[in-house]
């Protein structure tokens, strides 16, 4: 029963707490990587978190993960499913960091456009060349800009909240346009992005 409220932690703002079998630090369920116990004693690896058995959770660090795969048993295409979804996430939360300290560099620029409408028309007239659109944004929003940035061929960079704009712009900002062609060849490049 005791572990069982455990594991029902949750922060102040009704996150869902567990904690990992490897360093037994809590974190936010959704940072977790999900694994659950089949019915010879394998482990499988639940992306979507979706599984409806008892689940074991661990960090998504591949240090961690080397850990739990020796000491659990593990499906072996079930491995290499979370391996790869462990690269991808750690590539993509790289990236976003470059992503973030670039713009810091440039948020006293003239090279950015803000909002969604001033970006929009920033494409039509062929200003804005690149878009940085935050994944929690507005489902109508980000379906515009992506129709316009489609119209316009610009090219659209997801990262993951509108936090990380508002932490550097202390404001209401919801997407980031760079002007420049020079600009966005040198962001894409730093984030090792296909043009």
């Amino acid at each position: 029963m005791k572990m069982e409220k455990l594991k029902q932690k949750k922060f102040k703002n009704n996150v869902v707490v567990r904690t990992c079998v490897i360093t037994r630090a809590n974190d936010e369920k959704s940072k977790l990587l999900k694994f659950v116990e089949t019915s010879n004693g394998e482990y499988v690896f639940d992306e979507n978190q979706n599984i409806q058995h008892r689940g074991i959770y661990i960090k998504n660090d591949i240090e961690v993960f080397q850990k739990f795969f020796k000491k659990y048993k593990l499906k072996l295409e079930s491995a290499e499913k979370a391996l790869k979804y462990i690269n991808s996430t750690s590539n993509k939360k790289d990236n976003e960091e470059i992503l973030i300290n670039i713009l810091e560099e440039l948020k006293l620029s003239e090279y950015l456009v803000y909002g969604v409408d001033d970006n929009i028309e920033g494409m039509k007239d062929k200003i804005v060349q690149l878009l940085i659109v935050p994944s929690d944004l507005n489902s109508k929003q980000i379906n515009r800009l992506k129709k316009s940035a489609k119209i316009n061929d610009t090219k659209i960079i997801f990262i993951s909240k509108q936090s990380s704009l508002k932490a550097i712009f202390s404001s209401n900002v919801t997407v980031i346009g760079i002007r420049t062609k020079k600009v966005v060849r040198g962001i894409l490049n730093k984030m090792e992005v296909d043009r």
